[in-house]
């Protein structure tokens, strides 16, 4: 279970299914909704911008200052290249603009105050 709000919020990727359980944990234990009642509504709002079921379902969310690290690997993944030849080969490819077209399909979203990105 999480004992703090960086177990969560901070965190390089954040699973919608991990911030509905902190939310029902929040709202079980009266001291520990008091202590942490930013965290709670942080997680609510977040919970509130989509429906339940594709909450349930589990949604990715990307911290956006993390995005180009996961830009890369997944480039990396797809071409099933070794990071030993990624390192060869970095001058080749414009890694800025693999993460811009990649950014098109993700929205975005604040957990507290830090941004996140998306896709459904």
């Amino acid at each position: 279970m999480f004992h703090n709000k960086e177990d969560i919020i901070g965190n390089d990727l954040v699973d919608s299914r991990d911030v509905d359980a902190r939310i029902k944990e929040l709202n079980s234990d009266t001291e520990l909704k008091e202590l942490n009642e930013d965290e709670l509504i942080a997680l609510q709002e977040l919970k509130s911008e989509f429906d339940d079921d594709t909450f349930e379902d589990g949604i990715t969310f990307i911290r956006d200052d993390f995005f180009a690290d996961m830009a890369y690997d997944d480039f990396s993944e797809l071409n099933d290249i070794s990071r030993d030849a990624m390192s060869r080969i970095e001058g080749y490819i414009d890694f800025d603009a693999w993460e811009r077209d990649l950014r098109i399909d993700y929205g975005s979203t604040n957990i507290g105050s830090v941004e996140y990105l998306y896709r459904l």
